[in-house]
């Protein structure tokens, strides 16, 4: 068999020069971005990444899916994981500080951001990472629609090329995009067989698959030669179609959205016509979809009408039937009906982990009003009937939205229960605290003079916010769904906040990195001791916390040593849905 023809040579292709550039923010003196120069650009069919913002989530990914295939190395040729975990110790909260699973897509402890080099940082320069693949396996990478998947891949092709690894691109049924010693071969679909590529393409080359409307599956040759690939796509059932044919599953990789800044970064690339007001108003409302954003904030009302359609289409029951379906057979109807619910990473620092939800308060408003009872129940039991943490996650949501109205309404005396602390453990960096299930005679009002009346309520995004004072006598509620903190607080005393935290999982710990855990997989995607952090710098120095449960569930809470002293109560507070 003829090897594959290149004809177009890239002898300029070297170094730095097809890496991303760092530029300063427009308008600000210290605030900069990575943007892939329109003369560096590849224009790899849809993946043209010319003067568009390169997220710090996908250079997040790439490192959590090189640190996975390191330690793939070690379990044989198809991955074979030990059959028994062991045996979990309830008040163990330690778990963040093990080495990770080789199954986890999480980053190093010691990820330094991209924000503080002035060269992009290749990982693919660096020996260890040339030859690093995995044989017949797969990355799927997947999330809500508009966050840049298909981007990912283009920079990922970008960063190859740059340290000259073989690697292979498709996004078209009718062709791929070959990447080898400095040189390119566009190979038409007819001559792509196991063979053709086994004898021109060495082992260790990645094979990049874009799937869309017109190109869905993994193509067969790349699965049959056992060529490690990463997929990008929305979670579409059809396109996920190929894997019950392989032996050795690929792993799920799921996307987080857009957060405010990096919309508001983006925007300064964009159309002259997008202003931060406009941005501002359509993240809250609809979540960080860019690419929804850029297109549509100049223009609310006819995206709020398409919505509004989407949102009639949609059986509620279909939706609810979605919870408890592994995530290969998750799929919402494609118009618009995908910005309604979708998939979210549970917690930053393990992207295999997912939920099912809303991208919004808003969202998840019109999917499950608040008002309509017997779906927020229905869709409750379902979920906590699915003892899994994407499931877990989702079901404190619909906890959380219950909470608000009963509070808002005059949920001062709403009785708790006390969080007591557990046995001190050697060399341990959390403390355990388990639930106490005997009446305490406490309720909310006598914590801190909470009201039994109704509360008026400040709603804020924190990760804009940040010179926002605290208002005493004030509900302060997050408005978007992923918050970085925690669901929502009480100031009764210029000092002092009861903060609350939703969830129905059993084991909760409130981390070094701030996240909420059940046993070794964390459950909240907020960063909870950042939100501590924030607290601290507006003048609060107590927090009563307060665990917002599903009643019948009796948590055990772990916090960390260095921050227990700022705590003067923990509860958890059981509620009939």
């Amino acid at each position: 068999m003829a090897p594959f023809a290149f004809v177009w040579p890239a002898t300029n292709i070297a170094g730095h020069y097809l890496l991303p550039e760092k530029r300063r923010v427009p308008g600000t003196t210290n605030r900069f971005i990575w943007v892939m120069p329109q003369s560096h650009n590849l224009h790899i069919a849809r993946t043209a990444l010319g003067e568009t913002l390169i997220r710090e989530e996908y250079q997040k990914l790439l490192l959590a899916i090189l640190s996975s295939l390191h330690r793939l190395q070690g379990l044989g040729p198809m991955g074979a994981l030990p059959q028994f975990d062991p045996i979990p110790d309830p008040m163990d909260f330690d778990a963040e500080y093990r080495p990770a699973e080789p199954l986890q897509l999480r980053v190093d402890k010691g990820y330094q951001s991209v924000a503080s080099f002035d060269i992009y940082p290749n990982p693919f320069l660096k020996e260890r990472n040339h030859r690093l693949y995995r044989r017949g396996g797969g990355v799927i990478i997947t999330g809500f629609p508009g966050i840049g998947k298909t981007r990912m891949l283009g920079v990922i092709f970008h960063l190859r090329a740059a340290a000259n690894l073989a690697t292979l691109y498709m996004s078209d049924p009718s062709s791929a995009l070959l990447y080898q010693d400095y040189q390119f071969a566009t190979i038409r679909e007819c001559d792509l067989s196991t063979t053709t590529l086994g004898q021109n393409l060495p082992r260790e080359a990645w094979c990049l698959v874009d799937s869309n409307v017109d190109f869905e599956l993994v193509h067969p040759a790349i699965r049959s030669a056992g060529y490690f690939f990463i997929q990008a796509t929305s979670p579409r059932k059809r396109r996920f179609a190929y894997i019950k044919y392989m032996v050795q599953h690929p792993q799920f990789c799921v996307m987080a959205q857009w957060t405010l800044s990096e919309l508001f970064d983006g925007m300064t690339l964009g159309p002259s016509c997008l202003t931060t007001e406009g941005i501002r108003n359509f993240y809250l409302r609809y979540g960080g979809s860019a690419r929804h954003a850029f297109q549509e904030s100049s223009n609310p009302q006819q995206f709020e009408a398409r919505i509004q359609r989407a949102a009639r289409q949609l059986d509620v029951r279909e939706i609810q039937g979605l919870i408890g379906l592994p995530i290969e057979d998750f799929t919402v109807p494609e118009d618009i009906g995908d910005m309604l619910v979708s998939v979210f990473p549970i917690i930053d620092e393990d992207r295999s982990l997912f939920c099912i939800s809303a991208p919004s308060r808003a969202m998840h408003e019109i999917l499950c009003p608040s008002d309509c009872k017997e779906t927020s129940r229905s869709f409750f039991d379902t979920c906590v009937r699915t003892n899994t943490p994407d499931r877990h996650s989702l079901a404190g949501e619909l906890v959380d939205q219950h909470f608000h109205a009963l509070l808002l309404k005059g949920g001062g005396i709403c009785p708790l229960n006390r969080l007591e602390k557990g046995p001190p453990r050697a060399g341990a960096r959390n403390i355990g605290w388990k639930g106490n299930t005997a009446v305490s005679g406490e309720c909310l009002r006598t914590v801190d003079g909470l009201q039994t009346g109704p509360i008026s309520t400040v709603h804020f995004v924190e990760e804009l916010e940040s010179g926002m004072s605290m208002q005493v006598g004030f509900y302060h509620s997050p408005v978007y769904r992923a918050c970085p903190a925690f669901d929502s607080f009480f100031c009764g005393k210029p000092d002092h906040a009861i903060v609350f935290q939703a969830s129905v999982a059993a084991r909760r710990t409130l981390n070094t990195q701030g996240c909420f855990s059940v046993g070794r997989h964390r459950l909240i995607h907020p960063s909870f001791l950042q939100g501590l952090e924030w607290l601290k710098a507006k003048g609060i120095s107590r927090i009563t916390y307060i665990c917002i449960t599903a009643q019948g569930m009796v948590p055990t809470v772990g916090i960390p040593v260095e921050w227990e002293h700022m705590f003067d109560g923990l509860y958890f507070l059981p509620l009939q849905m």
